[in-house]
């Protein structure tokens, strides 16, 4: 069934409270934004990689891959609604973990969890439970082996309270491993790539309804192919679509996202068009691939995080580079196909500036989109720029 004829729900979260062919591209102008936070490289933290979740009360959380204190491993903050920021734990490096990409997960009580690339016991990273008063538990200190190493993305959680997810290291090739985590603290590796048919260095897992695991691979840098595969509850491992990285598309390196009806959502880095700027695809019934669009840089290049969908069916999503001005853009895909651009990111050329380079992906409230750099705005402590949050509107 084609994805215009289709009716969308809404896509499958991980976080409990968060708020949670090519196509014409529209010629509306960018949208109006808002930075609600600019990022100093200091106590509250600097260059955040994982996005943004929300609470009700209208919080914003996150993570930081630096600033904090003196080891610069980052932290983990609390941004309220008047845009005052709080770092609710930050990373020594050592056992406790540092340097997080990730983007946080929550539970009903409105505990936090997530992942530090580094640190823990064997400096090969920890998953990490983080409670509302900013006290930090390692749920579990990667060995750097067969167990995997240095976590990077996100979690997923079932209704047993399993955690799920990737490491882009470790197993015998250390090429990466997808992990199960018990409540107990027993760590379980559903699947060690092996660099060669099953690809390597995931980018994260997400879960259907009948706990089947969907992820991307993102392949050899020499070879920007990449695969999307499943995991199935009997730990039966495949792949469902190989990547040529050609005009279908190379590199899947942000996580995938699934409506109700089973249909996956992504994006590559690569591939595409001749500008190389990457695709948005979907996976359908029967694992066909359809590119709903082909970046070409002025609409944005290197699409990175994970897209949102909302109930009638329009995709969300963020490009690492192109636009306007070359420094990111935040995109809408509608139902119909057409890709509007919502806002370039100008960076140092705009004043004040208004960051560079998304890459976390976005969150959804009402008319209003939510997310992260990490570069550019007004912080000085970070080479680059430390990031902003941002606010901007989406299309009619």
């Amino acid at each position: 069934m084609s994805r215009i004829r289709r009716v969308f729900g809404k896509a499958l979260a991980v976080a409990a409270f968060a708020l949670i062919v090519a196509v014409p591209l529209a010629a509306a102008a960018s949208q109006p934004r808002d930075v609600i936070y600019n990022f100093t490289g200091g106590a509250e933290g600097g260059v955040p990689y994982g996005g943004l979740i929300r609470d009700a009360a209208g919080n914003f959380y996150g993570a930081t891959s630096q600033g904090g204190g003196a080891c610069n491993c980052g932290v983990v903050f609390k941004l309220s609604p008047l845009g005052a920021a709080t770092a609710l734990y930050t990373f020594t490096g050592g056992s406790d973990g540092g340097r997080p990409f990730t983007k946080l997960i929550a539970d009903a009580a409105g505990n936090l969890y997530g992942t530090a690339s580094q640190g823990g016991a064997h400096n090969s990273g920890v998953v990490f439970k983080l409670t509302p008063a900013g006290q930090e538990t390692v749920l579990y200190s990667f060995a750097g082996g067969s167990d995997g190493a240095i976590p990077y993305d996100g979690l997923t959680v079932d209704g047993a309270g399993n955690i799920y997810g990737t490491t882009q290291n470790g197993g015998p090739a250390n090429v990466g491993t997808v992990f199960k985590l018990a409540p107990d603290g027993a760590e379980t590796v559903l699947h060690a790539f092996n660099g060669g048919r099953d690809g390597n260095y995931p980018m994260g897992v997400v879960m259907d309804k009948d706990g089947n695991l969907y992820g991307n691979s993102i392949g050899r840098p020499n070879k920007p192919t990449g695969r999307i595969f499943k995991i199935a509850p009997n730990g039966k491992f495949s792949v469902l679509y190989f990547f040529s990285g050609g005009t279908d598309g190379g590199f899947p390196r942000g996580g995938l996202i699934m409506d109700k009806q089973g249909v996956v959502f992504g994006a590559t880095t690569n591939g595409g068009g001749a500008c190389d700027c990457g695709v948005v695809f979907e996976l359908g019934p029967g694992a066909r691939q359809t590119v709903l669009h082909t970046f070409a840089g002025p609409d944005g290049s290197i699409p990175q995080g994970s897209l949102i969908i909302d109930n009638h069916g329009d995709l969300y999503g963020v490009t690492h580079f192109g636009g306007a001005f070359g420094e990111g853009t935040v995109f809408q895909l509608s139902l119909g196909g057409t890709l509007t651009v919502l806002h370039s990111f100008a960076g140092s050329q705009d004043s004040p500036p208004d960051g560079e380079r998304p890459t976390g992906g976005l969150i959804r409230y009402m008319n209003k989109l939510y997310g992260t750099t990490n570069g550019g705005g007004s912080g000085v402590g970070c080479s680059g720029g430390c990031g902003v949050v941002f606010e901007v509107k989406k299309a009619k």
